[in-house]
């Protein structure tokens, strides 16, 4: 959602009910008001208290930072903060992924924000960049990687498919939170050479499967993996609600064992 088009909480509310599909019979329905204090609210005839406000980003499913932003246009002060990662107040938090990246190893782990950022990673994601020649300094773009044809895409060999998947997973969590950074990021990344027309419009058909998983070839590996994510389930800050942990699973023998190496 591009925040200089939008004028009023009536404009942000309507382009979020459109996004999210939903009819104002259905949204009024979800937040417990009728079709239409709701349709006054899109015109601006009413005005929402806090609670409404609440009850619209809940059925509405919008992040605290999108929450924030609801509440300023309607004459709120915002109500999460965005504490820096690297805050002393952040403490506990920084303990508890340092913990979930190590106890991983020797599995790569890492940890991204909204836009797809490297902010943070165990030894084994440094190891594994390093065995694929790549720099591992951070942050990094992990969309920018895989998608340029100099850093990860060359390594992977299903690209076709695994693109559309990442593509598809970026689309939709751009939906869910409206990260500019992250629309932006997907537009440019679709001007990079030799990326499929397809991939300009809807999402294609992947196939099913218990896991999305991908498979990695170098000179003298091939490294097939899957990869589950990871969020903190009680946020109260934007900073911890929007970070994921990415953990890395061997799906075969070969590439078991080349992971039990990486450390060594």
């Amino acid at each position: 959602m591009n925040r200089s088009t939008v004028k009023s909480f009536g404009d942000m509310l309507r382009r979020w009910r459109t996004q999210r599909g939903l009819s104002q019979m259905a949204l009024s329905l979800k937040a417990e008001t009728s079709p239409r204090h709701l349709s006054f609210l899109e015109t601006g005839r009413a005005r929402p208290s806090a609670t409404m406000v609440k009850r619209l980003c809940d059925a509405l499913e919008l992040s605290f930072r999108e929450y924030n932003v609801m509440l300023s246009a309607a004459g709120f002060a915002p109500l999460f903060s965005a504490t820096p990662l690297d805050d002393a107040a952040m403490k506990d938090i920084q303990k508890a992924i340092r913990r979930l990246l190590d106890n991983h190893e020797p599995f790569p782990a890492l940890v991204l924000d909204p836009s797809w950022e490297v902010v943070d990673a165990n030894r084994s994601f440094d190891r594994l960049m390093a065995a694929l020649d790549l720099p591992d300094g951070r942050p990094f773009n992990l969309l920018r990687h895989l998608f340029a044809q100099d850093k990860l895409r060359p390594f992977i060999e299903n690209w076709q498919v695994t693109g559309s998947m990442v593509l598809d997973r970026a689309r939709n969590e751009y939906a869910r939170h409206g990260d500019g950074r992250l629309k932006d990021i997907i537009d440019e990344i679709l001007t990079y050479p030799n990326v499929p027309d397809q991939w300009h419009g809807a999402p294609a058909e992947l196939p099913q499967s218990p896991v999305a998983a991908f498979v990695m070839v170098t000179d003298q590996h091939r490294l097939s993996w899957f990869s589950t994510v990871t969020t903190f389930g009680t946020p109260q800050d934007i900073t911890t609600e929007e970070l994921r942990i990415e953990s890395l699973f061997p799906m075969d023998a070969k590439t078991d064992a080349f992971v039990q190496n990486l450390l060594s």
